[in-house]
């Protein structure tokens, strides 16, 4: 789901679905509408807002709001796994990564494709981004380091991955982490003590937290909730 306050005093409601595209609501409404117009694909599995632009990542490619022509438009050039699942943009508001999923590609297609890819112009172009990952992953979850802005982390199938240089390259940090543990969502939070905590979410293995230093590692937080209901977080500050 998306919320976007545009600069009319409407807040609008965006939510896509995983097979009947993108819908709408707003305070005018009161109901859901289609929202789809020039969608190509209806299989939506990511929906980001940067300011006032919407992009949606769906099981075959990306897509960018056009406001003035009321229409989504292709916006992948440069992206070759456009299965795209996550994505995330820096604080500079111009760069985003997106992270691709492994699902719904003949065999052996993914052992040279690249998982992740950057833009530094809001998605107008695509490089790759995966120097430092593995072959055959998929990449569920991106999150910035609000205050390190060059710090990115990657929630994936293989673990959790950290760039410290804007994903230049990346390195595997799964110290405390469980074997074979796949990280489906990734949040950082800067704490009362000044640290910047990173938390994430393993499938079935409950939820872990390291601080964002030079040698993280991951201890448990479950505090008692049962591992395998765990799929998602949200921090809220104090």
């Amino acid at each position: 789901m998306a919320f976007l306050k545009p600069s009319d005093p409407v807040e609008r409601y965006i939510i896509g679905t995983e097979s009947k595209g993108i819908f709408e609501a707003s305070d005018l409404h009161g109901s859901w509408q289609y929202f789809d117009e020039g969608l190509s694909y209806h299989e939506v599995n990511v929906l980001m807002v940067i300011g006032k632009e919407l992009f949606a990542g769906t099981t075959k490619d990306v897509f960018k709001w056009n406001e003035p022509d009321k229409h989504w438009v292709s916006t992948s050039k440069g992206i070759i796994n456009k299965n795209i699942i996550s994505m995330a943009a820096a604080p500079d508001g111009k760069t985003i990564l997106a992270g691709a999923g492994l699902a719904g590609f003949e065999k052996n297609f993914f052992s040279s494709t690249p998982c992740l890819y950057k833009s530094i112009d809001k998605g107008l172009r695509w490089s790759e981004a995966d120097r430092g990952l593995c072959n055959e992953m998929s990449v569920y979850a991106i999150a910035v380091n609000v205050n390190r802005p060059e710090r990115f982390y990657l929630g994936t199938s293989r673990g959790v991955y950290r760039s410290v240089d804007s994903g230049s390259k990346w390195s595997r940090i799964n110290c405390g982490l469980p074997e074979g543990a796949r990280v489906l969502d990734l949040k950082i939070i800067r704490t009362v003590e000044g640290m910047d905590a990173v938390f994430a979410v393993c499938d079935t293995k409950g939820i872990f937290m390291t601080i964002d230093n030079e040698n993280p590692k991951w201890i448990g937080k479950n505090y008692g909730i049962e591992s395998s209901a765990i799929s998602s977080i949200i921090l809220v500050s104090p």
